[in-house]
């Protein structure tokens, strides 16, 4: 009967931090949290230096890039770009800003443009799990806020509609 018990929890103790990782990681809100942080910290940088950056979304790479404008071109201001990759699970199905182009387009002129003082258009980016499951990143104009929703959210009129 010992030996049985020293058996069991062997397998129990090999076995549970698979469990764990496989039911807490959660890479659809994970790509969410990292474009909340990456917003965050180009917000910050735009405010700070006073300059225009892009955030721009590679479909080919299925990641984010952040560049700062100067001089009317791109280029990269800092040791190491802003670079946000998304696992390949996920993928960014459509980027719709306030007065930009139709959210399911995605092209490699989509981006989002932060003035000097930190200001983004309201714009909405929608990623989908490979399951189907769907989240939506909000960006808000003035204040840096962003807002994580689960499902595919539109931009009406100022406000935040549930799509069924």
């Amino acid at each position: 009967l010992i030996v049985v018990m020293v058996l069991i929890s062997l397998m129990t103790s090999f076995a549970v931090p698979q469990i764990r990782s496989a039911l807490f990681v959660d890479e659809l809100k994970a790509a969410g949290r990292g474009l909340v942080g990456l917003v965050a910290e180009i917000g910050q940088e735009a405010r700070t230096k006073r300059s225009t950056i892009t955030l721009r979304f590679d479909q080919e790479k299925n990641a984010f890039s952040g560049r700062v404008l100067q001089g009317g071109a791109a280029e990269v201001s800092r040791t190491r770009p802003w670079e946000l990759h998304i696992d390949e699970v996920v993928q960014v199905v459509g980027i719709k800003t306030a007065h930009g182009s139709e959210e399911s387009e995605l092209s490699d002129e989509t981006v989002i443009v932060f003035d000097s003082r930190g200001y983004v258009d309201k714009t909405a980016v929608h990623f989908r799990h490979q399951n189907g499951e769907e989240l939506t990143v909000i960006l808000s104009p003035f204040l840096g806020v962003t807002k994580v929703l689960e499902g595919h959210v539109t931009l009406e009129d100022d406000r935040f509609v549930v799509e069924r």
